[in-house]
């Protein structure tokens, strides 16, 4: 039984299933140490452990909390400079702005991809995507620097910090699921 089907073996690691489609086509089960494959006409199903789902979604989960926190920082400001006329540190801001619009690309990949969209369609925006990771690293690294360098109040350094930390969580995402290739 794998994902609710039942198999019945035909000879060594030929299985045949009468539950689905795949009525009618030989499906090949191997198992080796380091992954199951259950191969059919249609489509090949590769074991994927409980942690790496984990992983993955905690990783989903991160980057849509750290598009949420740029969202939130922009609107702020911009609500904070109109009402105070309030200092902007362009460092963050343009950091935030980067994170919303590296999010716009991401969409518009996945909504052209959908779309059925040759892949030199969509080279320049995985380029973007490369761009953004050099550019999120090195602004980065001056927010970390200016950390230390500036008196800046708790809640502050708070939010610089939370501004690396989710520029990084972000990098990482596009780097794990491969938006620049």
């Amino acid at each position: 039984m794998i994902n609710n089907l039942n198999y019945s073996q035909l000879e060594p690691s030929v299985y045949r299933t009468e539950d689905d489609f795949s009525m009618y086509s030989l499906d090949v089960y191997s198992k080796n140490p380091q992954r199951k494959l259950l191969s059919n006409t249609y489509s090949d199903l590769v074991y994927v452990p409980y942690y790496k789902h984990f992983l993955e979604w905690g990783g989903i989960i991160l980057g849509l909390l750290a598009v949420t926190f740029s969202f939130g920082y922009v609107i702020v400001i911009i609500i904070r400079r109109i009402w105070k006329k309030k200092h902007l540190h362009k460092l963050i801001f343009t950091q935030h702005i980067f994170n919303l619009l590296m999010l716009t690309n991401v969409l518009w990949i996945i909504n052209k991809t959908l779309s059925m969209v040759s892949y030199s369609f969509l080279k320049p925006f995985l380029t973007f995507n490369l761009i953004y990771i050099a550019f999120a690293l090195i602004n980065s690294g001056f927010l970390i620097a200016k950390i230390k360098n500036n008196n800046l109040r708790k809640y502050e350094k708070l939010i610089w910090m939370l501004t690396v930390i989710f520029t990084v969580i972000l990098c990482v995402n596009l780097l794990y699921w491969e938006f620049y290739y």
